[in-house]
């Protein structure tokens, strides 16, 4: 059997198992009702066969594309990943599909949306054909509005082909009202009101993703800064949102720990970790309220667990460091590395590659002379060392000691382990 054969007889194989979407014979029976009738043409048989061979091709190899045209929401697969990935693939997003002109020129278009208990993402496209530049894209800003007001953004991520001429963004908003049928989604170049543009679609609430798993938590991981409490977790198909307060006991090392994420916890189910999509942390009258974020979650689960593996944590000391620039040393097992020592102002200012995790909150320097107390502690950059550490610190000391001196670090903050468990009921 030739290898054109060994093809055929494989797709014809795919071809029995395929099932075509519920939808689809009504769409295309609505498509041909609108269509005005037409005299029937003679063809010729030689033109009939070749015309049959080309649509046994066709069928046969675009018969998936054709069932999810209209629900698959098209072009973003480079964008997607995980859960996301997944359900678009599966069709259960709403196909939007209607474009905007804007003054500059560009096109953009609301592709599709898809929504669920936790949230409402919003599939669109810019195609911008204007000069590259660094600015190009973050000049667009968007917004959504329903009969009860602006509709919260959450969070987003976009990419661009490889010309820079069109990007494809998802974007997610908080889940509107339950009553809210129409929606206008709004795009802005620049702050300029004349450059907006609306599109304004009903929202298909029968196409929204019903699934959701809601469950108390209610349990407390205790740390020497702070005592960590979750509430809930909330699951739907998009995303998973675990939500809880923090006390916080030592407000110093908290305030003063400029770290992206001042904890880590991790979302496990049936022993597999869950991929994180984000973190929120907000403070109200004394009390800090969190959100952690994952992916969906699918309806059959056994085992259901949040591992708290780090949380900053306040340690004393009393290490001394030779302030000879460029001199690597280690500090309780944490790198350090002396960048720069200057005297300006009557005062000492040392730079320290340090690690991200890490501040200093105490410290001073003694040159057996006199001492030096430390005045502030600024963040000077995120630039890597050869050695891999990443952010440096700009100590700032009330005496001119100069490098004769010694620096006495004996309070600092970082991220210690925890990895302590909490075990979530499933029902």
């Amino acid at each position: 059997m030739s290898k054109l054969e060994n093809e055929m007889s494989d797709h014809g194989k795919e071809l029995k198992q395929m099932k075509a979407p519920d939808q689809l014979e009504q769409r295309l029976r609505n498509r041909l009702e609108a269509l005005p009738p037409k005299k029937p043409k003679r063809w010729k048989s030689s033109s009939l066969i070749a015309a049959s061979i080309l649509f046994l091709f066709f069928f046969t190899y675009q018969f998936e594309t054709m069932a999810f045209y209209g629900k698959k929401i098209l072009g973003f697969d480079s964008v997607l990943n995980g859960t996301l990935a997944e359900l678009n693939d599966q069709g259960k997003g709403q196909v939007i599909d209607k474009s905007v002109t804007l003054p500059n020129g560009a096109v953009v278009t609301l592709d599709g949306v898809m929504l669920d208990a936790n949230q409402l993402i919003v599939f669109y496209t810019i195609v911008d054909k204007s000069e590259d530049t660094e600015t190009k894209w973050s000049n667009y800003r968007t917004s959504l509005q329903s009969f009860f007001g602006d509709v919260q953004p959450h969070s987003g991520i976009g990419k661009t082909n490889e010309s820079n001429t069109k990007i494809s963004n998802v974007e997610s908003f908080k889940a509107p009202n339950p009553f809210v049928k129409n929606l206008d989604f709004y795009i802005t170049y620049g702050n300029q009101l004349e450059q907006r543009e609306k599109i304004s679609f009903e929202l298909d609430r029968s196409r929204a993703l019903a699934y959701k798993y809601e469950q108390d938590i209610d349990q407390t991981i205790k740390t020497d800064v702070a005592d960590y409490t979750f509430e809930t977790i909330i699951a739907t198909p998009t995303q998973t949102v675990v939500k809880g307060t923090v006390d916080v006991k030592q407000k110093e090392a908290w305030n003063e720990s400029s770290f992206p994420e001042q904890y880590e916890v991790e979302l496990l189910v049936d022993g597999e970790t869950v991929p994180p999509q984000g973190s929120g942390l907000s403070s109200s009258l004394n009390r800090y309220t969190f959100e952690l974020e994952y992916d969906g979650l699918s309806h059959d689960i056994n085992d259901l667990k949040l591992t708290m593996k780090r949380a900053i944590s306040e340690q004393s000391t009393d290490h001394a460091i030779h302030l000879q620039e460029k001199k690597s040393i280690k500090m309780e097992g944490i790198p350090l590395s002396v960048e720069n020592v200057t005297v300006e102002e009557n005062k000492t200012i040392v730079i320290l590659n340090t690690p991200e995790p890490f501040t200093v909150l105490k410290a001073e320097l003694d040159d057996g002379r006199m001492t030096a107390g430390l005045e502030t502690v600024l963040v000077g950059s995120y630039e890597k060392t050869e050695s891999g550490l990443e952010k440096q610190l700009i100590l700032t000391f009330d005496e001119p000691l100069g490098k004769e001196a010694e620096l006495h670090i004996t309070k600092y903050v970082t991220l210690e382990d925890v990895n302590e468990t909490i075990q979530i009921p499933v029902r």
